[in-house]
């Protein structure tokens, strides 16, 4: 489930170690069940990255206690937060949660997009 986040890590590239990164791990007992986080794009802009949900705890709602305790922590640091995914599931559960599909020039390289001010 981590194993590209912890790649990240590790170079580097992502260490989500600010106020402004928050990684978030939900746990049931001593298992790890999801985890996403947020990394910084720009000045205004944030990205969520790495969002995973057990397939067992899929359509439970952690999911989307985990995507919006993401959005409530980056409010005070961002304007908009981005994300890519090629899943039409996952659009869909994103689009449910706010987020808008991006049309146009995009130069982030991103599929969604959700204004926080």
């Amino acid at each position: 489930m981590v194993d590209r986040l912890l790649e990240e890590w590790h170079s580097g590239l992502h260490r989500y170690d600010a106020d402004s990164e928050p990684l978030l791990l939900v746990h049931f007992g001593q298992e790890v069940v999801s985890v996403g986080g947020i990394t910084r794009q720009n000045t205004e802009t944030g990205r969520l990255r790495r969002v995973y949900v057990s397939p067992m705890f899929r359509r439970q709602g952690v999911g989307s206690v985990l995507v919006e305790e993401l959005i409530r922590l980056a409010r005070p640091h961002y304007k908009s937060i981005v994300l890519k995914t090629e899943d039409a599931p996952a659009a869909a559960f994103y689009e449910s949660h706010g987020f808008s599909r991006f049309e146009g020039e995009n130069p982030l390289d991103v599929t969604h997009w959700l204004k926080l001010s």
